[in-house]
């Protein structure tokens, strides 16, 4: 296409994705806004000239080795061939099933092209914003649209109390755009308003963080009466995450220490908006930035997340009990609207390391206290017990009437839970403690010395539901293996991390030094 008035700096040959080949990220419009766009066909290497609409063809050569009439020994005509593979083309941008292979000649498509352009223009559909699903770098979104909507928030949320970071105040300038005169102009690099702008490796759990920030539905600002970081989260008023997080931050759930559901201090209503609110949540760290240096550490995490479940399974039973009492106490309503994670998955488990890393880190660079440069100081958190761990992100999550609720549903971070089905019910039980299982398996694989709770790992990944623990069968096996554990003196053993991204392997010497706290592999 010509692009010249979508990317008015132009691109790069070499690095489309960059404006100079030297800086990624590209200041960019939208088709809609500088339409009509022009499409152009290129390279005619095995194109042919075909005096009749008969011509038959033979040749194997194309992009598209998918075309069925493609052949060295039967001809073919041509024209249908060209109506294929602008259909593969339409399917892998819209992700729909075949409805073109049968179409018998490029008039017919195009006429059905015009009807439906003709339909999404009487009913306003051509306006209507559309989002890429499949983006593999996660920039799904041009930087100026991630943008637009928390710019536009700004004012009304610093009128509530928050302060967004200065990136997204509406009168902000780069600061690597000025400079003192004589001095050459900073590297963006070296400002945290960078991050976002500008691509960057991905590391560890950051992956993830980015794919909610490049979709604008995360962000991170200050709660000005107390200074206190917190992170917003855009959510769909009518899906069950909104109820399901606001019952779980109620006070009388709260009063249960096993409960850790992330709290919601707060829920902001949009303007204008009745689809949308945000969520307000405490700026928390993902489990796993930070390494375990002791076995007394997992197994703190370990229990923590296993009572959480049996939490929920035990107040299931107690509303059954009581389910023929007519009125509903403030604690019976505690007890009747119980949840099931059903994501209880690696990049849903947060922990708050308020206690661990004193001055904080970055939202958007986790390994990083200002967003410009990496490393943390930290201490370990077997030095600052207990740590609190949280389930974060209930959008699948469902509320449970009874301990006999089964559910649908394929949608979870964990694929390989082999219940999961759209047409099956299943209990979602099962599926928080093969999920943890999962869990607690990848910690034990890439550390030395968890093996003690190896055993209660696989019977939690057990492929039949009924093989595998209930949450208060695995939280007592977890209790006796850490009463064990702590007899003998093994809480206090120190484990090593054996598979560290990014990170080789600690010599003897090393470890040696580590333990002795002359030196800290993580800075």
């Amino acid at each position: 296409m010509d692009h010249s008035r979508m990317v008015p700096k132009g691109t790069h040959f070499r690095r489309p994705s960059s404006h100079d080949g030297i800086t990624s990220g590209l200041t960019w419009r939208s088709r809609w806004s500088v339409r009509p766009v022009q499409y152009y066909f290129i390279d005619f290497g095995i194109s042919m000239r075909c005096p009749s609409q008969d011509t038959k063809v033979l040749g194997l050569l194309s992009q598209d080795k998918t075309v069925p009439e493609l052949s060295e020994s039967v001809p073919y005509n041509p024209f249908p061939v060209d109506i294929y593979q602008l259909g593969n083309v339409f399917k892998r941008l819209t992700k729909v099933s075949d409805f073109i292979s049968f179409l018998p000649h490029s008039l017919t498509i195009v006429q059905l092209c015009k009807d439906l352009i003709f339909r999404a223009e009487k009913s306003g559909e051509t306006t209507r914003r559309i989002w890429r699903v499949n983006s593999p770098h996660f920039r799904a979104l041009s930087f100026s649209e991630r943008l637009a909507f928390w710019v536009d928030m700004q004012p009304f949320l610093l009128h509530r109390g928050y302060r967004l970071r200065p990136r997204y105040e509406p009168n902000w300038s780069p600061p690597w755009l000025h400079a003192s005169p004589g001095r050459p102009l900073p590297s963006p690099l070296d400002f945290e308003e960078h991050l976002g702008a500008f691509g960057r490796p991905l590391r560890g759990s950051e992956w993830f963080l980015n794919l909610a920030l490049q979709t604008g539905g995360m962000l991170d600002a200050v709660r000005i009466c107390d200074n206190r970081k917190v992170v917003f989260k855009k959510v769909n008023t009518a899906d069950e995450e909104l109820p399901i997080a606001m019952f779980l931050s109620s006070e009388a759930m709260r009063r249960d220490p096993r409960n850790c559901a992330v709290p919601v201090l707060d829920v902001i209503l949009i303007p204008g908006d009745d689809d949308y609110a945000l969520l307000v949540m405490p700026h928390l760290l993902h489990f796993h930035q930070l390494p375990f240096r002791r076995v007394g550490e997992f197994c703190e995490m370990a229990l923590r997340l296993l009572e959480v479940t049996n939490f929920y399974f035990e107040s299931i039973r107690r509303a059954d009990d009581q389910s023929s009492v007519p009125t509903l106490t403030s604690d019976r309503i505690f007890f009747f609207l119980i949840q099931s994670v059903r994501d209880a998955c690696w990049y849903n488990i947060m922990m708050d390391h308020s206690k661990m890393v004193p001055k904080g880190t970055h939202f958007c660079l986790p390994s990083s206290h200002d967003g410009v440069r990496n490393g943390l100081t930290w201490k370990s958190r077997w030095s600052v017990r207990p740590v609190q761990y949280y389930f974060i992100d209930f959008g699948i999550s469902v509320r449970c009437p009874s301990p006999d609720t089964k559910v649908l549903g394929v949608l979870a971070q964990d694929k390989t839970t082999p219940e999961l089905s759209n047409t099956v019910p299943y209990s979602p039980f099962p599926v928080d403690i093969y999920q943890i299982g999962n869990v607690f398996k990848r910690i034990i694989k890439e550390y030395e010395g968890l093996t003690l709770f190896a055993g209660l790992a696989e019977k939690m990944v057990s492929k039949e539901p009924k093989e595998r623990p209930t949450a208060h069968e695995a939280v007592q096996q977890c209790k006796d293996l850490i009463a064990n554990a702590e007899v003998s003196g093994e809480t206090t053993q120190r484990i090593w991390r054996v598979k560290i991204p990014y990170f080789t392997p600690l010599t003897f010497s090393e470890r040696l030094a580590v333990a002795s706290g002359l030196y800290n592999p993580m800075n």
